[in-house]
């Protein structure tokens, strides 16, 4: 018998990423279906980072994930004097180094540039160049039909890790792309096809890159929204109910976990959808 965080720990921590994890046998292997990515002590660390941001205060914080703790002092250790000298004891010091690592560089295939299309791939990644290049090409032509906008050159890096894709963005784990002026930041190809498929996740990042700059200055929802809205191929009804509330830009850009911003993205998409229907023009959406 082994504990879970034991097996993990054994096994590696980037391999098995949580201990919330189920097995399955095919035929002479074990599948490991897991979700989460954590330590494994009840405290999303992002999450929390993200409350205090949005600022709640410690206690709060403390009381979302540990109900009923009771927070109190602890003395010191206190070490004894020198039998030959000293008359009371002192309190022990404790020193901790810090050692900086630098974040690994990623080995990245040559680039192809095509019809003003920059892409790169981690080698080895399972998605090529050339295929994430033709994706990337159909989404901004089909969009730019849709749109009546567009933006070039446009440069696309898949990345070799999750870790390396949070290094570079800032960006918590469950993002899957970063989309900013002209560029494009996708989390790796394994990770985007546990989330639907490399090819819709990159058709919102450039729908994103598409209608940023007629929604400049307007409410986070209005461009998250629009990019979900125009990257879905099959068409978005808009919500009946009078009591949905579109979400604050904290809920977009400080969401505490994955399902409140999946949860925050769809009233997102659902608010535009109904604004959008009512004025006929993407544009003029606040």
């Amino acid at each position: 018998m082994i504990a879970g965080d034991q097996f993990r720990a054994a096994i590696g921590t980037r391999d098995i990423r949580s201990t919330a994890f189920s097995i399955s046998r095919q035929g002479d292997r074990l599948r490991f279906t897991g979700r989460g990515y954590g330590h494994g002590v009840g405290m999303c660390v992002i999450g929390a980072g993200r409350r205090a941001r949005r600022g709640e205060s410690a206690d709060a914080i403390l009381a979302t994930y540990y109900p009923g703790l009771v927070i109190d002092s602890a003395p010191l250790p206190l070490a004894r004097a020198p039998a030959d000298g000293g008359s009371s004891p002192v309190a022990a010091r404790v020193t901790v180094e810090v050692a900086s690592v630098a974040p690994a560089k990623e080995v990245v295939a040559a680039a192809r540039v095509t019809s003003g299309i920059t892409a790169r791939v981690p080698k080895g990644s399972a998605v090529t160049v050339m295929e994430l290049e033709r994706q990337a090409t159909r989404a901004r032509d089909s969009l730019s039909k849709a749109l009546g906008t567009s933006v070039t050159p446009i440069t696309i890096e898949l990345h070799e890790s999750l870790d390396r894709f949070r290094d570079v963005t800032g960006r918590p784990w469950w993002v899957s792309a970063v989309a900013s002026g002209t560029a494009i930041d996708l989390a790796p190809a394994a990770v985007l096809e546990q989330r639907g498929g490399v090819e819709p996740v990159l058709r919102q990042a450039i729908a994103e890159l598409f209608v940023a700059p007629a929604l400049a200055n307007r409410p986070v929802w209005v461009k998250v929204g629009a990019a979900r809205y125009f990257a879905r191929t099959k068409a978005t009804t808009a919500s009946a109910s009078g009591k949905l509330r579109c979400p604050s830009d904290a809920e977009l850009t400080l969401a505490i976990s994955a399902v409140a911003q999946r949860e925050a993205e769809g009233r997102a998409e659902a608010c535009f959808a109904r604004a959008v229907a009512q004025t006929h023009d993407w544009r003029t959406v606040r």
